[in-house]
């Protein structure tokens, strides 16, 4: 029994400060919300002693989580004394405060008559003396406690204590608050584990990995092998054995999940909240908002796309951002990584990750990158696979892969005499052996097979493999075979609910079947009947009962099953689509099959979980195949292409053969049945995926393609914005600023009439077209539109469009040639971007940073931070403005010493998309100087020379400025300082008045210059 002991502190003081009667109602009021915690967690209330509490949790009744029920009752009694410290606030000389002690032991219990109930033992007396030595308001613990807890809650070490009148000294911890972390599936069966054999080099591997990372160096393991060959068992007697204090996290894989998004994290998340406190929606947002708020997160941003993944409603001051997906997408990971990363510096913890094989691509992705971010952090992440499968991250050098192998004869022969009542004959034992080939599981099966037979066993009974072993067990079960079977078809995980609604029969004929299913240790429980929640011990077990019906008896279980979800448990359905999808395709159901996966894939693109989404909209359209023609069948396929294209975007790239030919695929269909919002939609995509392969010109002309579709619909068509949009980008792009000076006039005041949820997409053109307006020698006009897209991402407070916007103010102060400034930006752009996991910002940031610490005197710094974002966009497929980046990456170079490396490099931008113009003549101009640096005047001045005539040509007087000021110090140097003159003369006068920038100042102190010279060169 669990005992626990409270009493307020600093009563005598406190009551001579008030009138009795006063002092009475104030203590009986702490004692009743004192008794309702206790109560209100299944606590027993032996007696109130004075201004004390004795609590029993264990009796009456005994729960398996009677020691964690009483840890929280402490936390909850503190908790419940604010609101009256409050009322009492000015009134009593200290804060109203308590001491809680708790301890776990045997005891005596005598119950005289109906209500006096005495306990005999050492138990309540050591929860007394624990309590004594509590500070105020905090909870104290035994190690008796702890080892039943130790995961369920954050605690500090007390060390050990001498308590009064106990003989040994006890060890003692202090509960901080919950860890958030659930208790597990119980790992042994109901006869007690076998043996376990031959683990120990596995077993000392896991141990180091677990010091190591307590002492702050971050661990990753991964355990693989065949089924059943021991992986889950080595990680429970690796938890059994761990006394430190930690945290226990864990999660599973599931086939029929692989593609719900964050499914496997979603379980770790729902175990923040204590169903068991608050089974309504609020509360468990209350709790969900503490757990966030207790880590360091910011509740207003992380809440409404936690609840989401919880199925919650999202709080009323809390309402969800309007930002585009894949920041949601960057947010969620970031801040679900951050999370844990806080817990486990909090406290050292553990990540156990079941079945890693299984687990949905976006649980993958987050695991990577605790696992990144987890090299100074006290976690160890631990998970378990099936040989040859391969997770999509790198080991480092601290990480362990370790392959488990089967076992030898004689170990077998040792796990089975070890745990076998029985005795068997030797030739028995050695056919057990024999089939066994080597594998625990099936070890374990043939025992149990022996164990439940009636009968002494003969070497010709023992089954030849494991799935025979399996369906004779179930076989010998009898009815409760039936309920094996349909719990097989719902997974390895289901609950009783849902099995019930199913299941035809009494409710006395499926919980004896469960009750027989968990005694013969083929089915966990967690909970208790009629909500209990099971699982099957094995994937084996759960595939043998599955096998066992033929596939007609399936395909029929698998539309209940479906049928039964949507019709009985809408929360369940709208909570795991693919879940629901699954059912309809393996009951071979098209057209319910193909809804529930579409409905699957845009519920996981709602919440950014982009292979998943992927997933659906495959399996919806691969399905397709088997409706017959129609016109709905093509709104049907259209809808679906549309969705993939826009998923295939982000998973393949804008530019990726597949994302082209489909897009192309939903062009044909929308024109076909004459849908024009799809066929805009559908232009849009495929402008985005030529727009960012770098090709200008054609995504200029699908622009006016868009605009022509637009103007079918009528001059205030809402699809014009895009077309204007695409037009400013494209342009821009291209070099042609006097056209987007055109489109931005037609784009301008649709900007605000735009919802400012849309700030992210109203940025681009505004810091573009600030772009063309200093490149055309408008340094005003280009610094009053940079503040108009600053004042809107301000408006916005969306860190995606202010990252937009960070980064064209950050181009702006690279084209004034402010190194400072630029780093001032980008460090703030960086800062931010990393916040929300927004990745490509974080590579334009690395860019700009590159650029002006090179500047600074940091060159090779300068170096790998441009290096580092140019990975980052071909791994994207991103090819929009590589012409700069590269300039700027060669002139990094330069200023690091490099000039043979700066040539390349700048060779290698002038080559790189020959259509990219808008940065060609300073790119040109840079190649000059580098040409000059090389002792070549000739080609440095022809290089001069068609930077000039280019950027004249397309009216970039700025490029055009610097050009000319090269030029002009070249011919000066030669002696003819008339023609250099005549070169920079016209084009600083023509900007002398709109263009205060350093490049106009270093243009006329040289014609100063050469103005002195020009007339000792004529005498």
């Amino acid at each position: 029994m669990t005992v626990l002991f409270g009493d307020l502190v600093n009563s005598t003081r406190l009551a001579s400060e008030r009138d009795p009667e006063e002092w009475r109602d104030i203590v009986t009021e702490c004692l009743e919300a004192a008794g309702s915690a206790i109560t209100g967690l299944g606590g027993y209330v032996a007696r109130y002693m004075g201004d004390g509490v004795l609590a029993y949790f264990g009796w009456p009744t005994a729960s398996e989580d009677d020691a964690e029920r009483a840890v929280r009752a402490g936390l909850a009694i503190i908790e419940t004394l604010e609101p009256l410290n409050r009322q009492l606030a000015g009134k009593i000389s200290s804060e109203l405060a308590v001491r809680v002690g708790i301890h776990s032991g045997w005891v005596v219990i005598d119950q005289l008559g109906t209500n006096k109930v005495e306990v005999f033992g050492d138990t309540p007396n050591i929860a007394a003396r624990v309590q004594a030595k509590c500070a105020p308001n905090s909870v104290l613990m035994t190690s008796a406690v702890h080892d039943l807890v130790s995961s369920q809650f954050i605690v500090e070490d007390y060390g050990t204590s001498a308590l009064a009148g106990i003989a040994r000294p006890v060890h003692l911890y202090r509960a901080v608050a919950p860890s958030g972390v659930g208790r597990s599936w119980r790992q042994d069966g109901v006869r007690g584990a076998t043996l376990f054999v031959n683990r120990k080099r596995e077993f000392d591997a896991l141990s180091s990995s677990w010091l190591s990372a307590q002492k702050g160096a971050g661990q990753y393991v991964l355990l693989s092998g065949e089924p059943g060959i021991g992986k889950s068992r080595l990680v429970g007697e690796f938890r059994a054995g761990i006394r430190d204090a930690h945290i226990w996290m864990d999660c599973a894989g599931e086939r029929f999940a692989e593609s719900t998004p964050f499914h496997s994290v979603t379980g770790l998340l729902a175990q923040a909240l204590d169903r068991t406190k608050d089974e309504r929606a609020e509360g468990q947002m209350r709790q969900l908002e503490r757990a966030i708020s207790f880590n360091g997160l910011d509740p207003t941003a992380m809440m409404p796309l936690i609840a989401d993944m919880l199925n919650l409603p999202p709080a009323q001051d809390h309402q969800p951002e309007q930002v585009p997906p894949e920041e949601a997408r960057g947010r969620l990971l970031a801040g679900l990584a951050e999370w844990v990363l806080q817990l486990a510096k909090r406290q050292p913890l553990i990540l156990a990750i079941e079945d890693l094989h299984w687990v949905d691509p976006s649980s993958i992705e987050l695991i990577g990158m605790l696992i990144e971010r987890s090299a100074d952090v006290p976690l160890m992440v631990l998970a378990t696979a099936r040989k040859g499968y391969n997770p999509p991250w790198q080991l480092r050098k601290t990480d362990k892969s370790i392959v488990l192998g089967r076992l030898s004869d004689d170990e077998i022969g040792e796990m089975i005499a070890g745990s076998s009542d029985i005795d068997l004959t030797e030739d028995v034992m050695a056919r057990v052996v024999k089939r066994s080939d080597g594998v625990p599981i099936f070890a374990e099966e043939l025992l149990s097979f022996l164990l439940e037979g009636d009968q002494d066993p003969a070497p010709h009974d023992i089954p030849a493999t494991l799935l025979d072993s399996l369906t004779a067990r179930l076989d010998r079960l009898g009815p409760a075979r039936r309920v094996a079977q349909v719990a097989a078809v719902i997974g390895r995980e289901f609950d009783y609910p849902l099995l019930r609604a199913v299941m035809p029969g009494s409710d006395h004929f499926v919980q004896s079947g469960l009750d027989a299913l968990v005694r013969a240790d083929l089915i966990y429980m967690q909970g208790k009947p009629p909500r209990a929640t099971y699982q099957f011990r094995h994937a084996l077990i759960r595939d043998a009962a599955y096998e066992g019906l033929l596939k007609s008896e399936r395909r029929d279980l698998h539309a209940g099953v479906a049928r039964t979800i949507g019709e009985q448990f809408p929360a369940l359905a709208a909570a795991h689509p693919a879940l629901l999808a699954r059912h309809w395709s393996e009951a071979a159901e098209a057209e319910p099959a193909i809804a529930a996966w579409k409905n699957a894939g845009q519920a996981a693109l709602a919440r950014c979980a982009f292979k998943e989404a992927e997933e659906g909209f495959r399996q919806a359209s691969a399905l397709l195949e088997r409706l017959p023609p129609s016109e709905e069948r093509d709104r049907t396929e259209l809808d679906l292409c549309s969705s993939l294209v826009r998923v295939l975007q982000v998973t393949k790239g804008y530019s990726a053969p597949e994302t082209m030919q489909l897009g192309a695929h939903a062009r044909a269909l929308a024109e076909r049945l004459g849908d024009v919002a799809q066929l805009v939609r559908q232009g849009a995509r495929t402008w985005a995926s030529i727009f960012f392969t770098g090709d200008y010109a054609t995504a200029a002309s699908l622009a006016k393609e868009i605009l022509d579709i637009a103007l079918t619909e009528g001059p205030n068509s809402s699809h014009l914005f895009f077309a204007h949009y695409a037009q400013v980008q494209a342009r821009f792009y291209a070099g042609d600023i006097s056209g987007v000076e055109e489109y931005f006039a037609k784009l301008s005041p649709m900007l605000d009439t735009k919802s400012i949820s849309a700030a992210s997409y109203l940025i681009i053109p505004i810091g573009v077209a600030s772009r063309a307006a200093w490149q055309a020698g408008r340094l005003d006009l280009a610094r009053e539109r940079m503040s108009r897209a600053m004042d809107l991402a301000k408006k916005s407070g969306d860190p995606y469009a202010m990252a937009m916007a960070l980064h064209f103010k950050g181009n702006l102060h690279w084209c004034l040639r402010a190194p400072r400034q630029v780093e001032i930006v980008a460090e703030r752009l960086f800062a931010l971007s990393q916040q929300h996991g927004l990745n490509y910002a974080s590579d334009l940031a690395r860019v700009l940073l590159g650029w002006s610490k090179s500047q600074l005197g940091r060159g090779l710094e300068g170096v790998e931070l441009i290096n580092q974002a140019l990975a980052g966009f071909a791994s994207s497929g991103a090819k929009v403005a590589i012409t700069y980046f590269l300039t700027l990456l060669s002139e990094a170079h330069a200023r690091a010493g490099d000039v043979g490396a700066a040539v390349q490099t700048v060779e290698d931008a002038l080559v790189a998309n020959p259509q990219e113009l808008i940065w060609r003549a300073h790119t040109l101009t840079w190649r000059g100087e580098l040409r000059l640096e090389l002792g070549q005047p000739a080609m440095a001045e022809a290089d001069f020379r068609n930077a000039i005539e280019l950027a004249r040509s397309l009216g970039h007087k700025a490029w055009e400025l610097r050009a000319a000021t090269s030029l002009a110090r070249l011919l000066s140097r030669g002696g003819d300082h008339v023609a250099a003159l005549e070169i920079l003369t016209p084009i600083y006068s023509c900007l002398r008045r709109s263009f205060q920038t350093a490049d106009l100042r270093e243009a006329k102190s040289l014609m100063a210059e050469i103005s002195r010279l020009a007339p000792v060169a004529s005498g």
